[in-house]
């Protein structure tokens, strides 16, 4: 934590711990096997015309 404090640049995130490392990277290898199979959907509900959506 001293080392934290002391960077220069600190992380914005830490995972502490390495079953936090192991979880958080599992879920970021989901996502990036999901995420090409469900872009086209995504970037289909893009809205146009923001000012006419209040």
């Amino acid at each position: 934590m001293l080392r934290i404090v002391a960077a220069d640049q600190p992380p914005t995130r830490l995972l502490l711990g390495p079953d936090a490392l192991q979880l958080v990277q599992a879920g970021r290898d989901a996502f990036e096997r999901d995420m090409p199979a469900w872009a086209e959907l995504s970037a289909s509900t893009d809205f146009a015309d923001v000012s006419r959506s209040a």
